[in-house]
């Protein structure tokens, strides 16, 4: 079994390797984190006491953690945070998931990605802040020169502008060329040797606080194949990575950033085939790894906010209802079953109480739901259902508000319709 942690465990980069991994028969994850959030729920094992990174004792909260649950690699869950862990790698004693020190000193910076890259790939202009006031070339670009996503990045329009934003930016941000284009995400896999096995771009299509929610796979044209190789063997880039490019005014992309990591929405060719940080781990542990060539049936991902309750379950038993419930309009209700498969997994007993006018056995047949139940109450007499209720504290569930209405004046317990039972219960 290997040992993987990763820190800091609620970020959306964090979230995507959970779902990575989560699955692998070779892979013990570790949530690491130091607030608690949503990484509490996607780790079984989850650590969410650390100090902040910036703070003295982190590194050696860390160690602790590292030594006593024998974790041999350590995902970094933000740009920032990740050139620490490297810095730091052989203190915390074992490996980090990330380029080697040299070329995260390059890449931690725009300004050095550029100045490293410039002459190999395009890469936008960039205006010195000397000389801000005499510009005329409007529009221009600002961002933080450290940074990620769009956070503080700004479209400047005017002079005026330019010198209010130049004073309030405490000399973090560096001043380039506008992009207007299409901009790309292009999601990478290298060797040991740098050679890119798989370049995927991917385009931008919606975007919310820095992050694609909608993003659909296009053609890997010769030019972004060869950024792909070009950035890859003059950054020794190894395992999954990725590189942003935008086209400029005149149609030419441009490079935007470069990182050493998975991103947040990796998942569009996850889901297509390739694993690209299980693909990292297995390389790093010495294996030869192949990447199967894709099929040309390109799907797009959306991604938005989930809905959950996160909780323990605060009920011994669940009742539930078939017809408008598990069965609805016509097929299974997938929502309400991996609810229940919840409740298997804690344990809990789940009752079928049904009043369906159908041949039942059949029913549970066609859908395949048969053995899900560890009793089956079948009612055909009107009689009501707080009857065949024996647990002391059951949760019921039913689509008809009359049934649940009675049952809660009858037993007191907790009743709910299968829209309030999305819960992800705590490990």
């Amino acid at each position: 079994m290997i040992n993987v942690g990763i820190f800091p465990h609620g970020s959306e980069v964090s979230l995507e390797v959970s779902r990575a991994l989560t699955h692998s028969k070779d892979i013990n994850l570790f949530g690491l984190g130091s607030v608690p959030d949503y990484g509490q729920v996607a780790f079984e094992n989850n650590f969410s006491t650390l100090p902040f990174f910036t703070e003295p004792n982190f590194i050696s909260s860390l160690n602790k953690i590292v030594k006593d649950h024998k974790i041999q690699f350590l995902i970094p869950g933000m740009d920032e945070v990740a050139y620490f862990l490297k810095l730091n790698e052989k203190v915390i004693g074992c490996e980090v998931v990330y380029a080697s020190m040299e070329t995260a000193e390059i890449i931690r910076r725009k300004s050095s990605t550029y100045l490293a890259l410039g002459g190999h790939v395009p890469t936008p202009n960039i205006y010195d802040k000397d000389n801000l006031s005499t510009l005329s070339d409007f529009p221009i670009f600002s961002k933080p020169d450290i940074g990620y996503g769009s956070r503080g990045a700004r479209k400047i329009e005017t002079l005026a502008q330019l010198n209010q934003i130049s004073k309030e930016d405490r000399g973090v941000n560096i001043y380039t060329e506008y992009l207007p284009g299409e901009e790309l995400t292009v999601d990478c896999f290298s060797s040991n040797s740098s050679e890119v096995l798989f370049a995927g771009p991917r385009k931008r299509d919606r975007i919310r606080m820095g992050i694609s929610v909608s993003t659909l796979p296009v053609e890997l044209t010769s030019e972004i194949d060869s950024f792909a190789s070009l950035i890859s063997k003059k950054l020794s880039m190894i395992g999954c990575w990725f590189f942003q490019i935008k086209k400029s005014a005149t149609g030419e992309f441009k490079l935007m950033e470069v990182a050493s990591r998975v991103s947040g929405s990796m998942a569009t060719y996850r889901l297509m085939g390739v694993n690209f940080i299980l693909l990292d781990i297995y390389q790093r542990l010495g294996h030869t790894v192949a990447i199967p060539k894709l099929s040309c049936c390109y799907t797009r991902l959306e991604r938005a906010f989930d809905v959950k309750a996160v909780g323990y379950p605060s009920f011994d038993s669940v009742y539930v209802d078939l017809d408008d419930c598990i069965i609805l309009k016509g097929s299974i209700n997938t929502d309400l079953i991996s609810f229940m498969y919840g409740c298997r997994n804690k344990k809990i007993p789940i009752y079928l109480a049904t009043r369906h006018a159908q041949n039942l056995d059949e029913t549970l047949t066609e859908f395949r739901i048969a053995s899900l139940f560890d009793d089956i109450i079948h009612i055909t007499d009107g009689r009501p259902k707080s009857e065949f209720i024996v647990h002391n504290k059951p949760l019921f569930i039913d689509d008809s508000f009359s049934e649940r209405q009675e049952v809660s004046n009858t037993i007191g317990c907790n009743v709910a319709s299968p829209d309030m039972v999305s819960m992800e219960f705590l490990k």
